[in-house]
Formats: structure tokens, sequence, C-alpha cells
């Protein structure tokens, strides 16, 4: 690698990028990268350290308990793609920085585990019910606003997933019990 005068991240991104990394999420960060230039954009580092991986293992040794669930999927990898593109461009130019681990790392484990949790409510509840209620669920993830309640999750409870600590998901189970349960108990 010295020859080529490409650093350990570099080259471990590159690998990455060709062997890890699915294909449809490389063209996207790729579609990202050329307006705004790789500098601007991401850190060679997101690329090297796995964040981006198929089946990458995202849990560290304080979420052990989540571990079979804070894992890359093509859905939480979708997510993440989308996250990043979106939370970029919603930023001033003058104040965007770009994506590094630091960054990266907290936002591909809430993509993990909110995949996870998705799943979770189209298995639990009939699809006429998901149908109506999965757009705004998924929009507002996009807006970020089951951000804290799925870090909160992660840091102080165990798997299973519990719906109900998750805003976005709660308000669509109450939703869904009034429907099912219109007079009081």
């Amino acid at each position: 690698m010295a020859a080529m005068q490409v650093g350990r991240l570099e080259a471990s991104a590159a690998l990455n990028l060709l062997q890890n990394i699915p294909e449809e999420i490389v063209e996207r960060l790729t579609t990202m990268v050329k307006p705004f230039t790789m500098i601007k954009f991401i850190n060679h580092d997101c690329l090297a350290h796995g964040w981006f991986n198929r089946d990458e293992q995202l849990a560290n040794s304080s979420q052990a308990a989540w571990r079979d669930i804070l894992v890359n999927s093509t859905d939480s990898l979708t997510l993440l793609r989308e996250r990043l593109s979106a939370d970029f461009l919603s930023i001033n130019q003058k104040l965007r920085k770009p994506w590094s681990s630091a960054t990266v790392e907290p936002l591909s484990r809430v993509c993990a585990l909110f995949a996870a949790s998705r799943r979770l409510f189209v298995a639990k509840f009939p699809s006429d019910f998901v149908s109506a209620e999965i757009g705004k669920i998924d929009k507002a993830f996009q807006l970020k606003h089951a951000d804290c309640d799925l870090m909160a999750m992660m840091s102080d409870s165990v798997p299973p997933i519990d719906l109900e600590r998750v805003g976005v998901f709660r308000s669509a189970v109450k939703k869904f019990e009034r429907k099912a349960f219109p007079w009081p108990l």
C-alpha cells in the first residue's frame, strides 16, 4: 500500500466498498459524494470501520443484550443511507461537516433498531392497518422523531423490543387499540 500512497483507512474503505457494502448502498453513497466530494460528505473511517457492511455487528459492550438485533440488514442500511443523505442536505451548506464514525456509529444502531421495530410492527398488526400507518411512521423516523426513544431503549432495557417505548410506534399501537376495543375497559 505504501507504494501507492494509500493509508490504512483508505485501503480498508476501498476493500469494504468492493466486498462488504451492498451495491445499492455504494451507488447511493456515490451519488452523494459526486456533487459534494468525499472530503465534504463522508470520512474514510466510516467506510473502513464497517458501519455500512452487510451483516456487521453494531452492538458495543454495553449493548450485548441487543447483539442479535443490532446487525446491519438491507432494511437498516437503506434507512441509514436515506438518513445520511436527508440529514446532510437539510443542514445549511456553511454548517455541513462530513460524516465520521463518531456520528455514523450511533445512527447505524438507531437504524438497525428501527428496522427491527418496523418488522415487528408489520408482523404484529393487520396488513390494512399497517398500510395506513407505516408511511407516517417512516416519515417520523426520517424527521428524527424516534431517535431519542430508540437510543433510550438500547441503553436502559433489554430485548424483546417494546413498541410502546418508541413514540412513533406507540401512537399507532394506541390507535389500533382504540379501533379494536372502542369501549372503555
